[in-house]
């Protein structure tokens, strides 16, 4: 299958009951150094849920579902990297994505990405809401 373009990052302030932009959403400090923490917008069919991902001293955000089937990737709450800590995968069917770029690199959804979410990290260490 053909790489597909990456989505433009979602913007959680454009959501209806989404964050406004500048919105602490946690520090830093509160993810462990190989973890992530979840977060939810919104509610029943208009419901998103995106997570925070601490990595090699790297933070990324993407939202909480598997361009294969639309499942959430976590295989436990706050858990989304594979057992070498080295990639992010989906518990439904294995999909294995690249940390840093959200892009499926083997898998049912070869080729796809996962959908960023925009963030910023001050230099206080608060990760925030775009």
């Amino acid at each position: 299958m053909p790489p597909t373009f990456a989505p433009e990052p979602l913007l959680l302030s454009e959501l209806s009951d989404g964050p406004t932009a500048g919105k602490e959403l946690c520090e830093v400090n509160d993810i462990p150094p190989t973890g992530a923490r979840c977060f939810r917008f919104g509610s029943g069919e208009t419901q998103v849920e995106i997570f925070v991902q601490r990595w090699r001293g790297h933070i990324v955000a993407y939202v909480n579902r598997c361009p294969h089937v639309g499942s959430p990737l976590d295989w436990q709450p706050d858990r989304f990297l594979d057992a070498n800590k080295e990639h992010l995968l989906c518990a439904t069917h294995g999909a294995v994505f690249d940390v840093m770029t959200g892009h499926c690199v083997s898998g049912p959804c070869e080729g796809q990405f996962l959908q960023s979410v925009a963030i910023e990290v001050t230099d206080a260490g608060k990760v925030m809401a775009l």
